[in-house]
């Protein structure tokens, strides 16, 4: 799957769900990241990273998966939000600009 990262809500998530990485480990998903920010602690194995160029993070979180597509936010007081639509059309055109943006990504 393809994930658009901020430090900021990836932190609250893994912080809710410790176990997630290590499930996705063991399942073998493999995950192209394109990362805000400075790389995380420990990153797992089975997955790729690159750095978008503005490396400022805004807080918001993008996951695109088969025929789904999230979008989770965190604001300045730590509340998250999160959107997903379930609709194939949606996911592959995010993948489409996923998949450009992944290509000009510096690599880590």
């Amino acid at each position: 799957y393809r994930v658009i990262s901020s430090p900021k809500v990836s932190e609250y998530m893994y912080h809710n769900y410790p176990r997630f990485t290590h499930e996705r480990v063991k399942l073998r998903l493999q995950v192209r990241i394109l990362r805000q920010g400075k790389p995380l602690r420990g990153e797992a194995e089975v997955s790729e990273r690159r750095y978008l160029a503005d490396q400022t993070d805004n807080g918001a979180y993008t996951l695109i998966y088969g025929s789904k597509g999230a979008i989770l936010s965190i604001n300045e007081i730590n509340q998250l939000s999160a959107v997903v639509i379930d609709n194939l059309g949606v996911a592959h055109s995010h993948a489409a600009v996923f998949d450009q943006a992944w290509y000009s990504a510096q690599m880590v």
